[in-house]
């Protein structure tokens, strides 16, 4: 059965808010462990979630005066019966709900084998 596009919007829902509390343990719950992360500075695997945990803690800052990460799904690629490609763009905003910047990527999600989606690869998306 494939992945509902309603849970892709749940799982991303629950993930930006998850992004908002900046609780790095609840974040990497969002995580396959191994998941994989490519960009223009090459890919990096990650193995277990502390160290999803230990990257999330240390980037934190660049966040200080988002208030909310909104995501909005453009598109949606069923791959395999478990597997997605997501592309998402971020909208951040402050407490008093003016965009003050966002982020682009592409996301692979996974249906485990409880149900629960989890992030296996992310590429962000330059702005070129």
């Amino acid at each position: 059965m494939a992945i509902d596009k309603n849970d892709v919007h749940g799982f991303f829902e629950d993930y930006g808010s998850t992004l908002q509390a900046r609780d790095a343990k609840k974040i990497a719950r969002h995580w396959a462990t191994p998941s994989f992360v490519v960009s223009d500075q090459g890919g990096l695997s990650v193995k277990d979630a502390s160290e999803v945990e230990a990257f999330f803690s240390a980037s934190m800052s660049q966040y200080d005066g988002v208030a909310e990460a909104e995501a909005t799904i453009t598109d949606v690629v069923q791959l395999t019966e478990n597997v997605v490609a997501v592309q998402v763009e971020w909208e951040h905003k402050d407490h008093e709900g003016a965009t003050v910047g966002g982020e682009r990527g592409f996301y692979m999600l996974t249906k485990n084998d409880d149900g629960r989606l989890t992030i296996s690869v992310y590429a962000p998306r330059s702005e070129a």
